[in-house]
């Protein structure tokens, strides 16, 4: 890993040096970007890890039952943060509280560049290979706007530990999951992090107030209580993670991939599988994955993480051969204790559905007519239904291989698959999402607009 890009932290931090940062060949995918235009987006870091999407429910959790000791002390640190600050060193108290809060030693470490974290909470190891590794790195300003935004300072510290030569066993097998707990003066943010490809860093709350400015004030409170005994929860499941964490020195795959890796189907059978390659090759974007059966390495399926699926949709045409067999649209932690079945830590779902082996009618020279005909005859099956899908374009039509070559017309006809339901559903209920790509779509699709039947229409139409 060539990290020859990154300068001092309190540089990198600055406004000017983060947008030139966001410029450069390595930037942070944090959802700010400089002068060349809009970065790519990626998985939440929620369906990365569940110690984030953990952390998430327990924030919006309100019948989560938090210790007294976190809410006096949460009281006490809400209380010295309402002090007005000028220099970052007059507030002394900041480790110790958080070592309270936490339940966690929080030191200062120095990086081989003479750079450092103003907090930082760490694991060292205790089985080889003996490393340190990052559960959380705290950034603290005075008040906000006294510096660069310690959220960016605390991306910049998070690289800085795991591009070290020191950590680098732990950050060849895996992502290197850590929070970012970003403070300045009366306001607190929490980031999750992870480093594929490029460094991911996503928030996980908001700026949120720690003044105490009102006499019933309880709520508020027990609130942010919540927040800092939810982080306590997180990080010890980090810290498992890390002290179990598998060391295969000649399988470098892991850092690329969740770690959500089985699921639980509708007869109560649990399928596990391992990955093998994103479908968008190193696209930090790429949400579907080729993964093998744990108990039929033969088998073959797909993963893909969404916010919505039109699940129904999908079965239908799967019964009439039109789209391959639909195993699991869920929860992604459905397998994980405290998770399954939670949604407090967003709308994302898991969907897992065998491969088609064979090639998009993006990749053929003309689409034969037998390929035409039917995705129109599978989408009279969804219309006759009152459904629609809203997104039938070349991609996201397979062609399976035949295995004796043959390429006629009709035959390649029974030979096509629909993929690609995450917009379908209801007509009258599903619409398109905000932000649609550039490409030319047919009359009446706009963002956000409800999908129609004679969209999917016009879209065969337009299949060439």
């Amino acid at each position: 890993m060539d990290c020859s890009w990154l300068t001092s932290t309190y540089g990198s931090a600055r406004p000017h040096d983060y947008r030139a940062n966001q410029d450069g060949k390595v930037p942070i995918l944090d959802g700010r970007y400089g002068g060349s235009g809009p970065l790519p987006v990626t998985p939440p870091v929620e369906v990365f890890h569940p110690a984030f999407a953990s952390f998430v429910n327990d924030v919006a959790n309100d019948k989560l039952l938090v210790p007294d000791d976190v809410v006096t002390t949460t009281a006490s640190f809400m209380q010295s943060l309402s002090e007005i600050a000028t220099l970052e060193a007059e507030r002394t108290n900041t480790r110790g509280m958080l070592k309270d809060l936490l339940d966690r030693v929080v030191i200062q470490t120095v990086n081989k560049n003479k750079s450092s974290a103003d907090h930082i909470v760490v694991l060292n190891r205790r089985e080889a290979p003996f490393e340190q590794a990052v559960l959380a790195i705290v950034e603290e300003k005075g008040e906000l706007g006294s510096g660069s935004d310690p959220s960016v300072q605390g991306s910049f510290s998070y690289i800085e530990h795991w591009i070290s030569t020191e950590r680098k066993a732990i950050r060849q097998v895996c992502f290197c999951p850590s929070f970012i707990i970003s403070i300045a003066g009366p306001w607190v943010n929490v980031c999750g992090a992870v480093f594929t490809t490029l460094p991911i860093v996503h928030r996980l709350t908001d700026y949120i107030w720690l003044g105490r400015s009102r006499t019933i004030d309880d709520g508020h409170i027990l609130r942010v209580a919540r927040v800092f005994y939810a982080l306590r929860r997180a990080l010890q499941a980090l810290e498992t993670y890390y002290e179990e964490l598998p060391f295969s020195p000649d399988d470098a795959t892991g850092r690329f991939f969740p770690l959500a890796t089985s699921c639980i189907l509708e007869g109560g059978e649990k399928l596990e599988f391992t990955y093998e390659l994103p479908l968008k090759g190193d696209d930090p974007s790429c949400v579907a994955f080729l993964v093998a059966d744990k108990s039929d390495r033969g088998h073959k399926l797909v993963v893909k993480f969404v916010e919505r699926y039109g699940k129904e949709a999908h079965e239908l045409l799967a019964q009439h051969g039109r789209a391959p067999t639909l195993l699991y649209c869920g929860d992604v932690w459905s397998t994980v204790p405290g998770l399954a079945g939670r949604t407090g830590y967003g709308p994302w779902k898991m969907v897992v559905m065998d491969y088609v082996k064979g090639r998009t009618a993006a990749d053929l020279d003309e689409v034969p007519d037998g390929v035409r005909d039917a995705v129109r005859s599978a989408l009279v099956i969804l219309h006759e239904r009152g459904m629609v899908h809203g997104d039938i374009r070349l991609p996201n039509i397979i062609i399976e291989d035949d295995r004796n070559g043959d390429e006629d017309e009709e035959d390649m006809g029974k030979r096509t698959r629909i993929v690609d339901f995450d917009w379908a559903g209801k007509e009258g209920e599903v619409r398109y999402p905000h932000d649609l790509s550039e490409r030319q779509w047919v009359e009446g699709v706009e963002d956000y607009v409800l999908i129609r039947a004679c969209h999917d229409d016009a879209m065969v139409d337009r299949l060439r």
